[in-house]
């Protein structure tokens, strides 16, 4: 079973798996999940998600 970053909500809006609930942010992924991560970038609502360079 692979670990994971990124899922869907009920809604079918992304969100993380990793981290602390309640504080699920600044999400380090691997270079597998960049694709899934641009996606849910786009498909964010609210503009609330961002991918940035480390």
């Amino acid at each position: 079973m692979l670990d994971r970053a990124l899922t869907r909500d009920d809604w079918g809006y992304p969100v993380s798996l990793r981290g602390a609930e309640g504080s699920r942010s600044e999400v380090p992924l691997r270079t597998d999940e960049l694709d899934a991560a641009d996606d849910a970038v786009a498909l964010c609502p609210v503009l609330a998600l961002r991918r940035v360079a480390v």
